[in-house]
């Protein structure tokens, strides 16, 4: 029994971190469009800028609720593969975290690449005033934020987990 313990409690360690990002990680989505719409909408839109932002709100509703459910699954999955047993959700929890690191991989590029098209955009639209240029800059400032975290500290987290699911008795 000694040995199962740990284990157990690596799964319910895992549950518990994914269920912070099911509950808040749409939310926080969805906030960002509506946000940045808010921002954008006058900018590139000044005629209507309503109409802009109900546009990059709906889009950031739809991906909201995609990530919703990809989530859901995510949850519903690991929680089935812990019911059959510890073995089976450490198997599921590698293969997951296989997944992350390649989507990882991805975003390391994209990220830099629109902080990128975000500072050239606003340097091409200096002379529709400084509030689009601020938007602009600080959205890029938030990708390079984004990438500097996922390289510092999830990228690591998750190779240390990886790591820990590997040598687990």
């Amino acid at each position: 029994m000694s040995i199962q313990a740990p284990r157990y409690a690596e799964v319910s360690r895992a549950l518990a971190k994914d269920r912070f990002w099911l509950k808040y990680g749409p939310w926080a989505a969805l906030g960002s469009f509506v946000g940045q719409g808010v921002f954008l909408g006058p900018l590139f839109a000044p005629e209507a800028p309503l109409l802009l932002w109900a546009i990059v709100s709906a889009v950031g509703a739809l991906f909201a609720g995609g990530l919703a459910l990809t989530l859901r699954g995510l949850q519903r999955r690991a929680i089935e593969a812990a019911s059959v047993g510890v073995d089976a959700w450490m198997a599921q929890r590698r293969a997951r975290i296989d997944t992350e690191l390649k989507n990882l991989a991805t975003l390391l590029w994209l990220f830099p690449a629109m902080a990128v098209a975000m500072a050239a955009t606003a340097f091409l639209m200096r002379d529709k005033g400084l509030p689009g240029v601020v938007t602009l800059l600080f959205a890029a400032g938030v990708n390079l934020g984004m990438t500097v975290y996922l390289a510092r500290t999830r990228r690591p987290r998750l190779l240390r987990e990886r790591a820990e699911l590997e040598v687990a008795p």
